[in-house]
């Protein structure tokens, strides 16, 4: 009898850790899947950044050359 408890205990124990293994392989597949995203985005977000200076500075350019051709420098 205690022998059919102790299986039945290590039976529920080995299905209830297979189910927490499927569930954290689960979460691991849906963060590796949002760390993606996550890289992808930043590269986008960084590109921006390079042509929103690249913008700044031309208009910088153009206001220094107003200025001078005004006589303001």
């Amino acid at each position: 009898m205690i022998l059919e408890e102790h299986g039945q205990n290590l039976s529920a124990l080995r299905s209830g850790q297979e189910h927490l293994k499927a569930e954290l392989d689960g979460m691991k597949i849906s963060n590796a899947k949002q760390f993606g995203s996550l890289k992808e985005d930043m590269g986008d977000l960084s590109a921006k950044v390079v042509l929103l200076r690249d913008e700044s500075w031309e208009n910088k350019k153009s206001i220094y050359r107003m200025q001078k051709t005004m006589g303001m420098q």
